[in-house]
């Protein structure tokens, strides 16, 4: 039993090694490259105007600003009764208000810390509070377009 044993634990000695290099070897190569998961990114402009809709007034291009059409999507449900009234493939309950980030009340352009961190944004160097420095971040503000 002792010789068995002492054979079992040598061929874990030798094939361990050796199955951990050949795993390594198929993993793909860690150039510093990807630092965060790739987010969901949809449609961003979708009048196609070449303004993102973020920095659209008027996404859909229907002539009514945004803030004031009551059918963002232009789908035919009006947007307090749309599940995903921007859709863009995004239940609303998990969208998020885009013009008010913190939730706070105050919109993001008024709003001179829209992270709600204490931090004003002019003097915050991690706008998104992701843990990741904006000058490391690719999407330092987190809504989805590459910076």
């Amino acid at each position: 039993a002792l010789i068995v044993a002492a054979v079992a634990f040598l061929l874990a000695v030798i094939i361990y090694p050796v199955q951990f290099a050949k795993d390594l070897e198929d993993a793909p190569p860690k150039d510093g490259t990807v630092v965060e998961p790739r987010l969901f990114r949809g449609d961003l402009d979708f009048d196609n105007d070449k303004i993102l809709d973020h920095l659209d007034p008027d996404d859909d291009n229907d002539g009514i600003l945004d803030e004031d059409d009551p059918d963002d999507d232009n789908d035919g449900i009006l947007d307090e009764k749309d599940m995903d009234d921007d859709n863009d493939g995004i239940l609303d309950e998990f969208d998020g208000n885009q013009e008010d980030f913190d939730g706070d009340n105050i919109s993001n352009a008024e709003d001179d810390d829209d992270d709600n961190d204490g931090i004003p944004d002019d003097e915050d160097n991690d706008d998104d509070n992701d843990g990741i420095p904006d000058g490391l971040d690719s999407d330092d503000d987190n809504d989805g377009i590459i910076d």
